[in-house]
């Protein structure tokens, strides 16, 4: 029932029948423009792929949505855009900035989420005021972008949804899907399953993107399609075109070298660890203080990690990282983004700024060896929260950033946002991960 009110929210969809690759997707993009009637489609044909980034800080929405959309044309030499993507903090009115976004471009069809930060070329921001936007016009790649919502009461029946909505819309040149969810009502593995179930593919779809950020409220993201901008929801965009996907993860966390047992749970839902509730065992890692006033950044100090197969932890490493989102007092539980196991057994992790720089090398030349001597056409970043402001200094994450273009392509348009949670195969599964850059380079 909730779900026919996403769907009729925007009906600007797409599907897609992919190739799949081991850390990579060979794939490629292309541009649909959703008509203002939604219940129709129409194919805007362009003479080649111009992409154009644009950024403000403005605190006045309708000048920094202006300063935004006039960079991105210019940038991009483009006249008209045929899509767009929009990540923003949440110091902006949402539904103010993102409809000034969609009145400058022109009513393009939208595609995005509210952001902790943003990140233009290897600029980042991670104040309340923040808003970047790529604009993108092409013959080489087609969008169809949608929106679903009811996460928190059924994220896998809006998964089906998803599904329903791109079949018909799939593509044998389909490269993947974006999406940006709620990282406070979803439950990524229910609404992933239910899709690709509901698809029943022979291949792999790729999905990428990250979950939507509040600047550390924990409070309320949101989702932007078209000038829609709702909570509870998950934006996406459906990529199809002759070019290709170049995809790659990976996170820089090491073992305290202390196990634990998850002993009861439920869903996405830890209630005890160790026979304990789990905001119990978590006091021998936080004080009173990070575990009440200070549980907004606190929470993301320890990632909790579970082992990987060996065959996976060359390219990514030991440890598959989940972020605790929220916890309830009352019963001492805490919320992943995702599924776990009764009795699975995981180690509390911490960040390390070397094993870090080292990933970012690692990530940089991931990209460039599936891309060869090709330049990317643009290039996604989705960069965890975690890894920002509150773990290493301004000049680090510049540095950082300015490696990993000189790695990829110094010139190529670049955007991003700090999230809750990065999307991104691997292994040829699609994962939700923390703790994370995900990366997507189309070229």
């Amino acid at each position: 029932m909730t779900f026919a009110y996403s769907v009729a929210i925007s009906q600007c969809f797409l599907t897609s029948p992919y190739k799949t690759l081991r850390l990579y997707f060979l794939n490629s993009l292309v541009i649909w423009q959703a008509p203002y009637n939604l219940n129709n489609f129409s194919q805007i044909h362009t003479m080649s792929t111009q992409v154009g980034i644009g950024k403000s800080i403005h605190r006045n929405p309708k000048i920094a949505a202006s300063q935004a959309v006039e960079m991105a044309l210019k940038t991009g030499a483009i006249e008209k855009a045929d899509f767009v993507f929009m990540f923003s903090s949440v110091g902006y009115d949402q539904k103010t900035i993102v409809k000034y976004v969609y009145d400058f471009f022109g009513g393009a069809p939208l595609c995005g989420c509210s952001a902790e930060g943003t990140i233009a070329g290897w600029e980042t921001d991670e104040s309340n005021f923040s808003v970047v936007v790529m604009a993108v016009r092409s013959d080489q790649l087609r969008f169809t972008n949608g929106i679903v919502g009811g996460l928190k009461l059924n994220s896998a029946e809006a998964g089906r949804a998803v599904a329903e909505s791109i079949r018909d819309r799939l593509n044998a040149d389909t490269a993947g899907l974006f999406l940006f969810p709620d990282a406070l009502t979803i439950n990524f593995e229910r609404f992933k399953t239910a899709m690709e179930t509901e698809l029943n593919l022979d291949h792999l779809l790729p999905l990428f993107g990250g979950l939507a950020s509040d600047n550390w409220q924990w409070k309320q993201t949101y989702q932007y399609c078209n000038d829609q901008v709702t909570s509870d929801s998950a934006a996406w965009a459906l990529l199809s075109g002759n070019l290709q996907i170049a995809g790659a993860v990976n996170h820089g966390c090491v073992s305290l070298g202390v196990s634990h047992r998850i002993t009861r749970s439920d869903g996405n839902v830890i209630y005890e660890i160790d026979g304990k509730p789990s905001v119990e065992t978590l006091r021998k890692y936080l004080s009173e203080a990070e575990l009440t006033t200070g549980w907004g950044t606190s929470n993301m100090q320890f990632p909790l990690g579970f082992k990987l197969p060996d065959s996976v932890t060359e390219d990514y490493g030991q440890f598959f990282l989940r972020a605790m989102m929220s916890k309830d007092d009352q019963t001492g539980a805490v919320t992943l983004p995702t599924e776990v196991s009764q009795d699975e057994t995981f180690y509390m992790t911490r960040r390390d700024y070397g094993l870090m720089v080292n990933g970012i090398d690692r990530l940089g030349h991931q990209i460039k060896q599936q891309i060869g001597d090709k330049q990317p056409k643009l290039v996604f970043q989705f960069e965890c929260c975690g890894r920002g402001k509150v773990f290493i200094r301004e000049e680090q994450q510049s540095a950082l950033l300015k490696s990993l273009h000189e790695t990829v392509g110094s010139d190529v348009p670049w955007l991003g946002f700090f999230t809750y949670g990065e999307i991104g195969p691997l292994a040829g599964i699609n994962q939700v991960h923390n703790y994370t850059c995900v990366m997507a380079a189309i070229y």
